[in-house]
């Protein structure tokens, strides 16, 4: 889905430029700076990111506990307001899954969704807690 996704945007480059060269310029440039946001991503990793890594993992196996869609979409629609106050990076991972609001998204959709940003969250006691108040309370 996210390369449809990216052929789409690249079709509205080449329409907005006006002709090929222009085209391929804009997405040389746009390549260009998105090689440097993920080199900034992997650069911002601390020693912090690799403490809380078991609590990564122990929040993502109680989430894969959930096995009903309306579940996911229950930890979906209560992770939501925090959103919001995470990093753009995982905020525009999670819009870009579920192809906006985690509030209109479908069960498998919420999954992916809510996987993804614990991979990317930063899990901080206060972080954690949140996770695991909202996956208890779909349970």
């Amino acid at each position: 889905m996210l390369s449809l996704h990216r052929a789409y945007i690249d079709l509205q480059i080449y329409k907005e430029a006006g002709s090929i060269p222009a085209a391929i310029n804009a997405i040389n440039k746009d390549a260009g700076n998105a090689k440097q946001d993920a080199q900034d991503a992997v650069y911002d990793r601390g020693p912090n990111d690799f403490i809380r890594l078991p609590d990564v993992e122990a929040v993502l196996a109680e989430l894969k506990k959930l096995g009903a869609d309306q579940q996911f979409i229950a930890v979906a629609r209560a992770m939501e307001p925090y959103l919001a106050g995470r990093p753009a990076a995982v905020r525009n991972t999670v819009k870009t899954i579920v192809g906006g609001s985690l509030l209109k998204a479908n069960g498998p959709r919420a999954k992916q969704a809510l996987i993804a940003w614990i991979h990317e969250e930063d899990m901080s006691p206060l972080n954690r807690q949140q996770w695991l108040t909202a996956i208890a309370s779909a349970q």
